[in-house]
């Protein structure tokens, strides 16, 4: 082989070699704009995956707030409720000791019946004597 021969040949391989190292240059290039692209695609979703998770969270927040209001409401009624029924049971309560004694029942008796007869008859048309006996004029 021949000095020129050798020269040719080194320049095709210089040439061959910048060839390559244009090709690895694009190559690298275009991977590097492919993985930004693909970053940015990535961040995008994330973003508005964190946005739709972020809008679900305050959406269930504001609703399990609305729902304690609410339990609370009622839980107030229902106190409310209680109390009034104590109320009444004492009141019960009270009636049956006052209805237990023979002497209270019979003036509570007599207490209704005039009431009853007041409300019925005419005013004029009875009178009352000692235990409530009715006569009639």
């Amino acid at each position: 082989m021949s000095a020129r021969q050798a020269e040719m040949k080194m320049a095709q391989l210089v040439e061959s070699q910048n060839e390559l190292t244009g090709r690895m240059q694009e190559l690298g290039s275009s991977l590097v704009n492919r993985q930004s692209e693909l970053g940015n695609a990535v961040n995008q979703r994330l973003d508005a995956m964190g946005g739709r998770i972020g809008q679900s969270i305050t959406d269930t927040t504001k609703n399990t707030q609305e729902s304690l209001a609410k339990l609370q409401e009622r839980l107030a009624v229902i106190d409310k409720a209680q109390d009034n029924i104590s109320g009444l049971a004492g009141q019960v309560v009270e009636l049956q000791n006052i209805l237990s004694n023979k002497q209270t029942r019979g003036a509570f008796g007599e207490g209704r019946m005039k009431a009853i007869i007041q409300d019925v008859l005419p005013m004029g048309s009875y009178e009352f004597q000692g235990y409530c006996q009715v006569t009639e004029r």
